[in-house]
């Protein structure tokens, strides 16, 4: 099952997203770790 979010959240997701990239030069390997970890939360919620 593809976890589907809200339009309200992905947009707030992706702007924290692209914060971390811009500013905090995190990288890709540590933002996929991130949203893999609200996967897995929302999944225990579902």
């Amino acid at each position: 099952m593809k976890i589907k979010y809200t339009p309200n959240f992905a947009s707030s997701l992706e702007k924290i997203i692209l914060y971390w990239q811009d500013t905090l030069k995190l990288s890709p390997v540590k933002i996929q770790q991130f949203t893999s970890h609200i996967d897995k939360k929302i999944k225990l919620i579902s």
